[in-house]
């Protein structure tokens, strides 16, 4: 076993302003009441989002719940998704009925095949839902744009799950905000974080009062705010989306510096390609992303052959004192997709690559000398 200090997988690492900001609650109901806390990330978050309308919420799961309410699905309506992806971006639509249709993964992105989207495209498709796998895009940004014509040309709601993607870009524009709906996650697990939070952007071509209505447990609570009318009512299915002032308070601290944290993530992923690049493609292995690929820098992977070289990777980077971890499992293969999902595609690589990724550390509490470490473990791992 090493003696060397543990690098743990990921951290929290409130910056200074975070018990500042949530003493401000301390005794302030009007802070509660009025969502001045929850308004103030709002106005920080349109500088990264300054189109359509932008819906702080508990999850990502949460917008994806608010845009599952707000379209209207019809019996026997479908939705295109992704199979690799994360299960809690199918089952607010699993809730409402709507039959899923799973597509494979891009064997250069991990995101979805936009081909198998397009062939998985019929009479009943009501929506279609793209996944950027660790921040980095599905594809080009030619391909987005083409498939986001194409579905409003057939009257399809174009829905991004882009929750691992705050500070992706692609040509200039945020990941989130090409479709019609999009979230984004602030989850502890993401490199900025209410702990537990997320943000739902929803396209100015939809109706806001619909949306505003259905974030307000369905009903006109927004007009009653602005004093248009002297009660609120039941209007529509909805649910309490909001993110709750602690938690804002939270992601208020973390946007100050998130500029600087997206910074050190893109550091510590060009280190490691640095690092490790040249040797997998020596030893045929991959990283992910490659460095034409790189976004913000949420995730790092070294991509292996298989299940057996998986597990023993991870056993010897744990060995010494290195945190790392597999990911998601192809959701059409598991008990409940196999129950309710109809399949597009050739799966053979997406149930594959479950068994292939080995996410390695990266947060901000991470210098060049612990990636310049974890990239010598990972080559002792195959000269030794």
């Amino acid at each position: 076993m090493s003696s060397t200090p543990r690098i743990p997988f990921q951290i929290f690492r409130p910056n200074n302003s975070y018990q500042s900001a949530v003493e401000k609650l301390n005794g302030q109901y009007e802070h509660f009441r009025t969502n001045v806390v929850q308004k103030g990330c709002i106005e920080k978050l349109k500088r990264w989002y300054p189109n359509g309308k932008a819906y702080l919420t508990q999850s990502a799961t949460a917008g994806l719940m608010m845009a599952a309410d707000s379209i209207e699905f019809a019996p026997g309506d479908e939705i295109i998704v992704p199979s690799f992806t994360f299960v809690s971006a199918l089952n607010p639509f699993v809730r409402r009925g709507v039959q899923v249709v799973f597509v494979p993964a891009n064997k250069k992105t991990f995101g979805p095949d936009l081909d198998y989207v397009q062939q998985a495209i019929t009479s009943r498709t009501k929506a279609i839902m793209i996944m950027h796998y660790g921040g980095v895009p599905c594809a080009s940004h030619q391909e987005i744009t083409a498939l986001s014509d194409l579905a409003r040309a057939r009257r399809i709601v174009l829905i991004e799950d882009a929750a691992t993607c705050f500070g992706s870009m692609i040509e200039g524009k945020p990941l989130g905000s090409m479709g019609d709906y999009g979230v984004i996650s602030f989850d502890i697990t993401k490199h900025i974080t209410s702990i537990n939070g997320g943000l739902c952007l929803v396209s100015s071509e939809h109706d806001d009062s619909n949306v505003a209505q259905v974030y307000h447990n369905g009903t006109n609570r927004k007009d009653f705010e602005r004093g248009s009318v002297d009660f609120y009512d039941w209007h529509t299915l909805g649910s309490k989306y909001a993110m709750n002032a602690l938690s804002a308070s939270i992601l208020l601290a973390q946007l100050e510096s998130a500029a600087e944290v997206l910074d050190h993530h893109l550091k510590l992923s060009k280190l490691y390609i640095d690092h490790l690049e040249d040797f997998a493609q020596q030893i045929a292995r991959q990283v992910y992303p490659r460095k034409e690929m790189l976004s913000n820098g949420h995730l790092f992977a070294w991509i292996v052959d298989d299940a057996e070289e998986q597990k023993a990777l991870i056993q010897f980077l744990g060995d010494h004192g290195i945190e790392c971890h597999s990911h998601y499992r192809a959701l059409h293969a598991s008990p409940m997709g196999l129950s309710i999902g109809k399949k597009i595609g050739d799966f053979t690589f997406t149930e594959q690559l479950p068994f292939r990724i080995v996410r390695l550390p990266i947060h901000t509490g991470l210098d060049s000398a612990d990636i310049i470490r974890i990239a010598s473990v990972i080559k002792s791992f195959y000269l030794n």
